[in-house]
Parts: structure tokens; sequence; C-alpha cells
């Protein structure tokens, strides 16, 4: 999963199989700009050449907070600039 911690962009491993179910079955219902909270486990390995490598594991959806959509204008049709050619 592609999910930001508010600071960065990484990739993540949902392991949660319950909440993987629920979104599965169409019980919940995931979409983008959702916000997760989620108990995250990280692995940091060192790779040959010296450098590390990290993978992010969500272990646990703690909490879902479905995305605000976005606001309307309360807009009616004469309030609309129109012009005529």
């Amino acid at each position: 999963w592609k999910v930001s911690d508010g600071t960065s962009i990484f990739w993540a491993s949902l392991h949660d199989l319950g909440f993987l179910q629920r979104v599965t079955s169409s019980e919940e219902v995931f979409a983008r700009d959702d916000i997760l909270r989620v108990r995250l486990r990280d692995q940091q390995y060192r790779s040959g050449d010296g450098g590390f490598r990290v993978e992010h594991h969500i272990e646990r959806v703690l909490e879902h907070r479905r995305a605000l959509p976005p606001e309307q204008l309360p807009l009616t049709l004469d309030q609309l600039p129109l012009t005529l050619d």
C-alpha cells in the first residue's frame, strides 16, 4: 500500500487480515485520502553494498477515518456569469 506519515510517502505491506476482509467484503469502504491510524513496524536491513533498506509493515489498523468530501460552492444559476455572443 502507498501511504504517508505526513512528511514522507512510502510503501507498506498490510498484515491486518480483519481490516482487509472488511474492505474486501464491502463491510468497510476504504478510499483515496482516507486516514488510518495504525501500528507500524519497520525493519531495517543492511544491503550488500553497505547501505540500508527499510521495509514498512502495517500490523494493525487501529482507526479508520473517511476523507472529508470536497466542499461544494453554494452557487445558484443567477450567480453565474453568462455571456452571449
